[in-house]
């Protein structure tokens, strides 16, 4: 069998084809500070990525939340109570309450 290492090329650090010269900066070891220039830059751009949230988006948001909180609902004993009325005829249907649904759902 041949030596591995004869065939390595020097995209491998500890290979014998790398050299220091190619050695990356990261390889060397940790980058240096920005530079004062750089550190102004930064500063001048900090109220550029500031972001304003809307009060109503902020209400919502809490109203949402509070409405998760609250258990659902089970109505399925007003269901079967109702199923049960209806199969023995007993249901009886208010005509007035009818009614102003149906025009309030129109309006």
């Amino acid at each position: 069998m041949s030596d591995i290492n004869a065939k390595q090329t020097g995209f491998f650090p500890t290979s014998p084809a790398s050299s220091d010269s190619k050695i990356s900066p990261l390889q060397k070891g940790p980058l240096g500070r920005n530079s004062e220039n750089r550190k102004k830059e930064l500063e001048s751009t900090k109220n550029d990525s500031l972001v304003a949230i809307d009060r109503t988006v902020k209400d919502f948001s809490r109203i949402k939340k509070a409405v998760d909180a609250v258990a659902p609902l089970d109505k399925s004993h007003r269901v079967e109570e109702l199923k049960r009325q209806i199969n023995e005829g007993t249901y009886e249907i208010d005509y007035d309450k009818l009614a102003e649904k149906i025009i309030s759902s129109e309006f």
